[in-house]
């Protein structure tokens, strides 16, 4: 097995990331947590793709493709709202903890502009998702705000 790494999320991810959206538990912890349609699904990848203020990545060994992380920068506030996704067969093997560490990692060797425009990394979780919850805490997040529907993690990049 290669060394887990991120690499750049493209079109040619579009099915898998359909499926590991549409998956019964990634909705059940989402905020959105109805089904994605398959034309809408592409009309959000390629925005997304498209957004210089977007970055999205997939977790993977060389072999195979275990998750999803994407950064969303909110330049105003510089803050990157951080969502992530592992595929169901590889929960519970500490990839969550792994897929942040990584994306701030490779936020952190971009040469240039980057990280000049990030300051802090965000991350909200319902409070029944005690896998991620754990996750941003063992990452170094502080949580900055908690109420009965959102728990928000803050760190400083």
């Amino acid at each position: 097995m290669e060394k887990i790494r991120l690499r750049a999320a493209g079109q040619m991810d579009a099915e898998e990331l359909f499926e590991w959206r549409n998956e019964e538990e990634t909705r059940k912890n989402s905020f959105s947590s109805e089904p994605v349609q398959w034309e809408n699904h592409l009309k959000w990848l390629e925005k997304k793709l498209s957004d210089k203020n977007c970055y999205f990545y997939i977790l993977t060994d060389g072999s195979k493709d275990m998750g999803t992380i994407r950064l969303d920068v909110e330049p105003q506030t510089r803050q990157a709202a951080v969502s992530y996704n592992i595929k169901s067969s590889c929960r519970g093997k500490g990839l969550g903890g792994k897929i942040l560490s990584l994306a701030e990692q490779k936020l952190k060797e971009q040469e240039g502009e980057i990280p000049k425009r990030i300051e802090f990394l965000s991350g909200s979780v319902k409070p029944e998702n005690k896998a991620s919850a754990k996750c941003f805490l063992k990452n170094g997040y502080m949580v900055v705000k908690q109420d009965m529907t959102e728990i928000v993690y803050r760190k400083k990049l």
